[in-house]
């Protein structure tokens, strides 16, 4: 199955799921029902960058996929992978081939401020992120799991042995990095200088929240930092500092 989200722009966020091994729950039911409640979250939301889940067999769906859509391909700026989330040990990120994308750089940011484990590429895990990631397609593509758990592969991986709350906590985490991606953007101030903020009822003094930030927010608001990287110089909530800025 596809399912897209279109955004303002063009570029795409794909994220991939696994429809296969049948009889077993966490691997990889558990990535499927998590990529659903993201697409439900998100549908009716108005998005900077469109976001395309696949739902499609380990690797040679996403081969055929890519092998039908390579016209689509050159808008996809990144990608996500992701099962085994309701069962297992501590959620671990895996980064991408090289470690160094952007994608890397928002995952890592939100993976450590949860203190999980940051991955080498395929460290746990290997499936789509080998396809997106060959040459030819190439694009930065990172993952998601809590594998290895002692049922994977087995008959024993059943409903019994997802947990709610890893379930529910994989969830949050992968749904932080592909909400900050899909409404990332690099902005621009469309009035040279300084802004006059309170004519534009920006102005606030004293008060300990995101708008007493204002000030500086602006004062970077250069056209080269992205909302996400002007966020994380400020340490400051990245959706907060979207809705300022809108």
């Amino acid at each position: 199955g596809e399912f897209f989200i279109p955004g303002k722009f063009k570029t795409e966020i794909l994220i991939v799921t696994n429809i296969c091994h049948p009889y077993q729950v966490n691997d990889s039911i558990s990535g499927v029902v998590i990529a659903a409640k993201i697409a439900k979250e998100l549908k009716d939301k108005v998005l900077q960058n469109g976001i395309r889940f696949l739902f499609v067999p380990e690797s040679i769906g996403t081969v055929a996929w890519l092998a039908n859509n390579e016209d689509k391909i050159q808008n996809i700026k990144f990608a996500l992978s992701f099962d085994c989330l309701g069962a297992g040990g501590e959620l671990k990120l895996q980064q991408s081939l090289y470690g160094n994308s952007y994608i890397d750089f928002i995952a890592k940011d939100i993976a450590n401020k949860r203190n999980y484990q940051i991955a080498l590429f395929r460290e746990y895990m290997s499936n789509d992120e080998s396809i997106l990631s060959a040459s030819g397609v190439e694009i930065p593509t990172i993952a998601f799991t809590r594998a290895p758990y002692k049922e994977y592969h087995t008959s024993e991986d059943t409903p019994d042995i997802i947990s709610t709350n890893k379930l529910d906590e994989s969830y949050e985490t992968i749904y932080s990095v592909v909400r900050s991606l899909a409404f990332d953007s690099i902005p621009r101030q469309k009035i040279k200088g300084f802004l006059f903020l309170k004519k534009h009822n920006l102005w606030t003094h004293g008060v300990s929240n995101t708008r007493f930030y204002v000030k500086e927010i602006f004062q970077i608001l250069n056209g080269k930092l992205s909302i996400y990287e002007i966020s994380y110089i400020l340490g400051l909530d990245f959706m907060e500092v979207y809705s300022l800025i809108q």
